[in-house]
């Protein structure tokens, strides 16, 4: 039993910085924990290139002073693009156990086509997605579960360059989930408690499961 959450127009900073594709990597973005320290780690500066226009990655690396655990720590992928984000979904489903939660976010939905208004590559985008998602459920294994969404609209077609304000999308598959309405959710929380309820985790205090 697994579980694979999927978002398709968002931006995750998981890192001690922002991590956006500039052009200006000499450009200081403020003050952050990576400048001021935090006790038991130290910090690597990381710059990465991009294939969009000689634009390129820039992020601070936290490394924990302490040894690792036994199991290793777990990894965080920085990769450019929707394919190189669907290759590494497909992998980690490969690899993957009973109970393990894979998470990907589709960042260029958000990033390149929604702030920047591109109908067109949105659209394109969308399509190339929609493809691949036979490659996901053929790699899903009874009891598993695999759920898209996204934490925030983004509309290329509405003015300005911002976040929009509408309902997203939650749409969930896999081998033994029936075709069903799930209504319409009073908390985005419900999502996470859902995945809790399939692989067996107790309830939290915010959200209700749907499944």
């Amino acid at each position: 039993m697994r579980a694979l959450l999927v978002l398709i127009a968002a931006v995750l900073l998981a890192t001690a910085m922002p991590v956006v594709a500039q052009p200006d990597l000499s450009r200081r973005i403020g003050t952050t924990v990576a400048d001021t320290g935090a006790p038991g780690y130290r910090f690597e500066r990381v710059i990465l290139p991009a294939e969009a226009g000689g634009q390129g990655y820039r992020f601070n690396l936290a490394i924990p002073l302490a040894p690792p655990p036994a199991t290793g720590y777990p990894a965080v992928w920085l990769l450019d693009g929707n394919a190189a984000l669907m290759e590494a979904t497909l992998a980690a489903m490969d690899d993957a156990a009973d109970g393990d939660l894979v998470f990907t976010n589709f960042v260029d939905f958000d990033m390149l086509y929604g702030h920047r208004r591109d109908v067109a590559g949105y659209a394109a985008a969308l399509e190339a997605f929609d493809a691949r998602i036979p490659e996901i459920h053929r790699k899903m294994a009874p009891g598993d579960i695999a759920l898209l969404t996204a934490d925030h609209g983004c509309d290329p077609t509405w003015r300005g360059t911002d976040h929009t304000r509408e309902r997203v999308p939650i749409m969930a598959f896999g081998p033994g989930i029936r075709s069903r309405d799930v209504g319409i959710r009073s908390s985005y929380a419900d999502i996470g408690e859902s995945i809790a309820h399939h692989l067996g985790i107790e309830a939290g205090s915010h959200g209700r499961s749907f499944i």
